[in-house]
């Protein structure tokens, strides 16, 4: 019988284990990422987000690709860094829009376009704002493992329960 679920002392032994796409594992970690927490019963959930799930001994993520989930151990993990993608030339088209619409309020042949500029450069800020992705990177001796993208705010909030929880690991 195929064993689908890793038992606590193989992500202890510091194994980074991988399910493969169609496999039972990956099929459990798709459906609900914290049923296989289920079978580690002394492991409780410190954070969880569409990102990663976090235990005291080790993060369970969608890996960038989404074909994966990669169950870490925190005692491999030398550093977590959050990785912010941006796109810079939405702000570029909407501060153009803004100034487009000053011109078209000081001139006096303006003629009222001032008003659609303004509303154009207000939506690209807000795609620009609403655009900005971010994935937490983890860091090992030699290798890297990227989660999925998500909001900032959940990048934040896995990096401080990671880092919380590695300083209880180690202290």
């Amino acid at each position: 019988m195929t064993r689908w679920w890793p038992r606590s002392n193989d992500v202890r032994d510091n194994r980074i284990l991988k399910a493969a796409p169609g496999s039972a594992c990956r099929r459990l970690l798709t459906s609900m990422a914290n049923a296989l927490l289920d079978a580690l019963p002394d492991e409780p959930v410190l954070q969880s987000n569409s990102l990663a799930t976090v235990t005291p001994s080790l993060v369970i993520i969608r890996t960038a690709r989404g074909t994966a989930q990669s169950v870490i151990s925190l005692a491999r993990v030398h550093d977590v860094r959050k990785l912010k993608t941006t796109y810079p030339g939405l702000l570029v088209i909407a501060a153009a829009l803004f100034l487009i619409a000053a011109a078209a309020y000081a001139s006096k042949q303006g003629s009222g376009a001032q008003i659609p500029a303004a509303i154009l450069g207000s939506l690209f800020l807000a795609f620009y704002f609403s655009s900005r992705k971010a994935a937490v990177v983890f860091l090992f001796e030699s290798e890297t493992v990227e989660t999925a993208p998500g909001t900032l705010r959940e990048a934040s909030a896995l990096i401080r329960a990671v880092e919380k929880a590695r300083s209880a690991l180690t202290g």
